[in-house]
């Protein structure tokens, strides 16, 4: 399947999202919206728009990369543990390396969360050239106020940690955006994200990740919100709600540069040891 045979495929399945919470907004009941409600409606809008497709759609896939040995040099194992899994996976088919997707419902500020899942996806995505990667996405949905304030808290970050633009100009949706690895890297915020992806057990000790490029681009795919016509109105207040998708790719970003986790490895192996420089 094609780069753009995904886009399309996952616009589509966007709408489903979007009948989603449209119905949701309407029951005359207690509004209620969760994270593995969005999920599942973008599952059932994936199958619904190419049925022949659907047998490689998976939820919870482990990562390729979850038993990576310890990032120490002294080859330990991650044993027994939860293993880091993708919301949703579709599978490879044809040559192609697949599709991985993570989805949050923001009932907070969950910036660092969504650091995670951006780290989660390039790692797995790895240093490959651009026509052979997996396609990474992200869906991101939440009350507005929530929604926001994450997208505006990983924008005003110093250095900027993600642009993830979402909001209409005149129908078009924004441009791509620049995703920084190496300056995502250079905030603590950034650095404690990846800490708590590659980390197991409670006594420090890291995955090592695999190869990964420095640089990407996000690319609004699909944005929702709540029509202004109308009033929904929970607990005296108006209640708004938006969603949105992003594409993370390497089509378009000015370096191919991989990062250089020899510069990176002691803020991780010296946490384990009370000394963390990050």
């Amino acid at each position: 399947m094609k780069t753009k045979e995904y886009t399309q495929w996952m616009q589509r399945a966007f709408l489903n999202v979007e009948s989603a919470l449209g119905q949701e907004l309407i029951t005359p009941a207690r509004l209620c919206m969760t994270e593995d409600h969005i999920r599942s409606a973008l599952v059932r809008g994936l199958a619904a728009a190419l049925p022949g497709q659907a047998h490689r759609i998976r939820t919870e896939e482990t990562v390729a990369w979850t038993n990576n040995v310890s990032w120490d040099g002294k080859g330990k194992e991650p044993g027994q543990g939860r293993p880091i899994q993708h919301d949703i996976f579709i599978a490879p088919d044809n040559g192609d390396s697949g599709l991985a997707c993570e989805v949050k419902w923001l009932k907070a500020n969950q910036g660092n969360a969504v650091l995670r899942d951006i780290w989660k996806l390039v790692l797995s995505r790895g240093d490959h050239a651009e026509q052979g990667a997996m396609r990474t996405y992200v869906l991101l949905g939440g009350e507005a106020t929530h929604f926001r304030d994450t997208i505006n808290a990983l924008y005003h970050s110093k250095p900027r940690l993600a642009d993830l633009s979402w909001q209409r100009t005149e129908q078009a949706l924004p441009k791509p955006k620049v995703l920084s690895m190496t300056a995502i890297l250079k905030s603590k915020k950034g650095v404690e994200a990846l800490k708590e992806l590659l980390q197991w057990g409670s006594n420090g000790t890291f995955r090592t990740p695999p190869d990964c490029r420095a640089q990407f681009r996000t690319v609004t795919r699909a944005s929702w919100i709540r029509p202004r016509d109308g009033q929904i109105v929970v607990g005296g207040r108006k209640l708004v709600w938006n969603a949105a998708l992003w594409e993370i790719t390497a089509h378009g970003a000015s370096s191919s540069k991989m990062l250089g986790w020899a510069n990176y490895k002691d803020r991780f192996i010296s946490n384990a040891t009370g000394k963390d420089k990050g």
